[in-house]
């Protein structure tokens, strides 16, 4: 259910906050107030859920928003009857850019324990795996210009044709698809 709520805040591109903890939190009667159970933090004060809250975002666009999903582990509708969705992926797309200064998007390592391929739509990304911030500077800058980015872990039987990057810490491998968006050479 938590992980529900999340999907329609990004849908509308709204930030949100949670905060609730009950000590006498129970497994059967959930927070003891009203049978629901969204305690971030258990009774044995260890992180709970994390897999559904720590999720990727946009903290700052360079255009215009248009679009926004992650689909965690615990996404399970799709309106598209048997269109299976790739398991933990972003995406965000956005307008013509109306600034100079990068497109910013949050990875939680928790989502991406073995690095993440990205596909954009132009331009090119750097991330800084200190902060967990990958930048997209795109280059497009005409009148309805749409830009795009988005993110897959390394799954098994996946297909991960045309990424243009893999990022695992601060190791980066160019994909096939960053010749296609017009990446800038190597070292540059």
């Amino acid at each position: 259910i938590l992980n529900n709520y999340y999907e329609a805040f990004e849908k509308m591109f709204q930030s949100r906050i949670q905060w609730c903890y009950s000590t006498e939190n129970d497994p059967a009667k959930g927070d003891l107030w009203n049978n629901e159970d969204f305690s971030v933090v258990g009774p044995d004060r260890k992180l709970r859920a994390e897999r559904a809250w720590a999720r990727p975002y946009a903290r700052a666009l360079a255009g215009k928003p248009h679009k926004t999903h992650f689909h965690s582990d615990y996404h399970y509708f799709d309106p598209n009857k048997g269109e299976v969705v790739p398991r933990r992926e972003f995406y965000v797309s956005y307008g013509s850019k109306e600034t100079r200064a990068p497109t910013e998007i949050v990875v939680p390592r928790l989502q991406y324990p073995e690095g993440f391929y990205v596909w954009v739509s132009d331009g090119h990304c750097h991330f800084d795996a200190e902060r967990s911030v990958l930048y997209h500077f795109p280059a497009r800058d005409e009148p309805g210009a749409e830009h795009w980015v988005r993110l897959r872990p390394p799954l098994p039987g996946a297909d991960n044709s045309g990424f243009a990057y893999f990022f695992d810490g601060d190791k980066m491998v160019r994909g096939s698809g960053a010749e296609a968006v017009g990446q800038p050479p190597l070292g540059s």
